[in-house]
């Protein structure tokens, strides 16, 4: 997935799923451009369900850079 303002890109499934949770880019706010099917394979959104759930979304994520200012 890829943020539509500042072109910041993430990969992998956990990083997907906590970035749908929290519905905007950590960095900028801007829009997530998804570019894979979340459906495409369940078994890889509920293990990320079960990383993301078991620690704290800054451990999964980064701090965001919004915080530092």
């Amino acid at each position: 997935m890829r943020c539509s303002g500042c072109s910041f890109a993430w990969y992998g499934a956990t990083a997907a799923h906590g970035l749908r949770i929290v519905g905007s880019c950590p960095r900028c706010g801007g829009e997530l451009e998804f570019l894979a099917d979340p459906a495409r394979d369940e078994a890889d959104v509920e293990r990320a369900d079960r990383i993301v759930t078991s620690r704290a979304p800054a451990l999964v994520l980064g701090t965001p850079t919004s915080w530092d200012r």
